[in-house]
């Protein structure tokens, strides 16, 4: 395994699904090599303006040198009579790449070497430099472009062999394999500058570390979740207590809000509501605003909505006993809502419900009315599907139906096109299942 900065996973913050995946397939590379991911670099611009940039990669061998590398997710296109670059999105949206990921990689091996230069105070022949850009999920195709050469382009077919892609783009770069070409003190002298030295962790600090590896294990099954929903936007999905459906949700509530979808997630707890909030508001940009409440607290926002105050107070709708009584009034609202014929300040283009065992069917139902459109909006279930029996073991869910669960009397009325997923989408024990249903 290749010595990895960090050590535990891609930088906190990164957005990018193809510098992740990248980072887990250079981790695979052999102990000799250093991987540094997401270097910050500043230059300054033609008018004399500090500019910062970023360093995607920087991969280093003490038999080569570093190779610089910048990294392009996406469906990546050339338009020849602009000159432009573009990528389209999972989302089939199509951004441009501006800077050309190939000006950006110039731009970064500049920097590199006037960092080496003053701040090393040596030579950049002292530190062999190599230049070359990665699509992460496309095929290449040859075009023979003068502004870049195709033998420096990886794509999705060089990850079966990265080990052998970095060096033959080493070797098309003029720099050819020399044992210890680079001294161990040459190496840890540029690692000093370029990664902190940290003492080891504390156990606090493990555990922070372990929280991010799920972290990232959870946006993963996210996004595939969320290529999913692409083809079946009314799901739902099983999973035992604690494999991270809550997370899950919360996540799968993130990206879709982040796709412009206006999005609700609805809790039966209202402690679980208030964390979640809590998590919203410490970890969520502006744009990944999404609505979040527990059942008591959404029925009593819809009440007063909707103008029921004269018959109902929201101190009665949080102590209504029993969840016809919320269904009702929540039934109640919809309908003095549609009247009034407003869909846009109380419909929503995306309804999550956590923990749906825990629902009844007609607030169920209730719900499912708040949808701007009931047969093509999104409308995803978590729930346990044995809350009061034995779980199953990890090796059980490859052959267990969840088809005659007691969610499915409840759901058929509602969902148009229900559909369940056979196995759990966990965060925490049972990743292997998971794998095997999202793949």
């Amino acid at each position: 395994m290749a010595q990895m900065h960090p050590p535990h996973g891609p930088k906190d913050g990164t957005r990018s699904n193809a510098e992740r995946k990248l980072y887990r397939v250079l981790r695979d590379l052999p102990a000799d090599w250093h991987v540094i991911h997401s270097v910050e670099r500043f230059g300054k611009a033609g008018n004399g303006k500090l500019v910062k940039g970023e360093i995607d990669f920087l991969v280093i061998h003490p038999d080569f040198g570093i190779l610089v590398l910048e990294i392009k997710g996406g469906r990546i296109t050339y338009d020849d009579q602009t000159g432009k670059w573009m990528t389209t999105d999972r989302e089939n949206a199509t951004h441009p790449l501006t800077p050309a990921p190939f000006e950006q990689v110039d731009a970064s091996v500049r920097a590199l070497k006037t960092f080496l230069k003053n701040t090393l105070n040596v030579e950049t022949t002292a530190y062999p430099l190599a230049r070359a850009v990665w699509f992460y999920d496309v095929e290449w195709q040859p075009r023979g472009l003068l502004q870049f050469p195709d033998e420096l382009i990886l794509d999705r077919g060089s990850l079966a062999d990265a080990q052998g892609a970095i060096e033959r783009a080493f070797a098309y770069n003029g720099i050819s394999q020399e044992a210890d070409k680079l001294s161990p003190e040459a190496i840890g002298r540029l690692l000093e500058h370029l990664v902190p030295d940290f003492p080891p962790p504390t156990l606090s600090e493990a555990i922070s570390l372990d929280q991010r590896l799920i972290d990232l294990l959870t946006q993963e099954q996210s996004d595939r979740l969320i290529g999913l929903l692409k083809k079946q936007r009314q799901c739902a999905i099983p999973g035992e207590a604690g494999t991270g459906k809550t997370i899950l949700a919360f996540e799968t509530a993130r990206q879709l809000a982040l796709a412009h979808w206006r999005t609700l997630l609805v809790c039966v707890n209202a402690f679980q509501a208030h964390w979640l909030k809590e998590k919203q508001d410490a970890e969520c940009d502006v744009n990944e605003e999404f609505t979040i409440c527990d059942i008591a607290e959404l029925c009593s926002q819809y009440a007063k909505r909707a103008g029921l105050n004269d018959a109902i107070s929201a101190e009665q709708v949080v102590e209504a006993k029993g969840q016809n009584h919320l269904a009702r009034i929540l039934q109640r609202s919809v309908e003095r809502l549609q009247r009034a014929n407003r869909p846009g300040e109380w419909q929503y283009d995306a309804v999550l419900i956590d923990e749906g065992q825990d629902v009844e069917k007609p607030l169920l139902s209730a719900i499912s009315h708040l949808l701007r459109d009931r047969r093509n909006g999104y409308f995803c279930i978590w729930y346990d599907p044995y809350p009061m029996q034995n779980p199953l073991k990890p090796h059980e869910y490859k052959h267990h139906s969840h088809a005659n669960t007691h969610l499915t009397p409840v759901l058929t009325p509602i969902l148009m096109n229900p559909h369940f997923l056979s196995s759990q989408t966990s965060t925490l024990p049972c990743l292997l299942p998971v794998v095997a249903c999202l793949a």
